[in-house]
């Protein structure tokens, strides 16, 4: 054989040795996955958190169709989150991983549970102030000068300015004060509710 047979046979010797080496070395594994949703309706956007020991950490978003990939994962055992606004975070721990395979998780994610916060207090306070009172209306002065003199006259002015009112007994009138079957004009005044 001339050297440079034997060069170009080393040479090749070579490559094959590179091949063979390749093909045993795992590259990594591959992780892939859906999120969905409790009807099964994929949820894209939701973030992917793959993590290992030794600080290994590799992220990935869900597309359109809810679907990850994360590649070059060494084999081991990991713990897989899955979180996505208005749900519940999904978490596998001890999630195994064999080297060079590729391997499948499917989340599925519960909606959050709305939390409501509502403070009860023990203490009713009643307003006996007349200027609280944003049904009442209080007549003074000429406005009374326009109604009748009639106490039944009045009373019948009165229950229609007051309009309808909630209750059995139609709008409460006061007179002076002072509330009554029969009204009977007052030259201070009179207010009704």
């Amino acid at each position: 054989m001339t050297s440079h047979g034997r060069f170009l046979s080393i040479i090749l010797s070579l490559f094959a040795l590179v091949a063979l080496g390749m093909a045993q070395t795992p590259t990594g594994s591959i992780l892939r996955g859906i999120v969905t949703d409790p009807s099964g309706a994929a949820i894209p956007g939701a973030s992917v958190t793959v993590s290992g020991e030794g600080g290994f950490i590799k992220l990935a978003s869900t597309d359109a169709d809810g679907k990850f990939v994360i590649q070059q994962i060494p084999g081991g055992k990991y713990t897989i989150r899955v979180s996505s606004a208005g749900f519940n975070l999904f978490e596998q721990a001890n999630f195994e991983i064999a080297a060079g395979k590729q391997v499948s998780i499917n989340a599925k994610l519960n909606i959050e549970s709305a939390k409501q916060e509502i403070t009860v207090t023990d203490t009713i306070s009643i307003d006996l102030d007349a200027a609280s009172n944003v049904g009442a209306l209080t007549l003074k002065g000429e406005d009374l000068e326009m109604l009748s003199d009639n106490p039944d006259d009045l009373t019948n002015e009165l229950s229609a300015l007051a309009g309808p009112a909630a209750g059995p007994n139609g709008a409460q009138m006061f007179i002076d004060g002072f509330s009554g079957a029969s009204c009977r004009r007052s030259p201070r005044f009179a207010k009704f509710a």
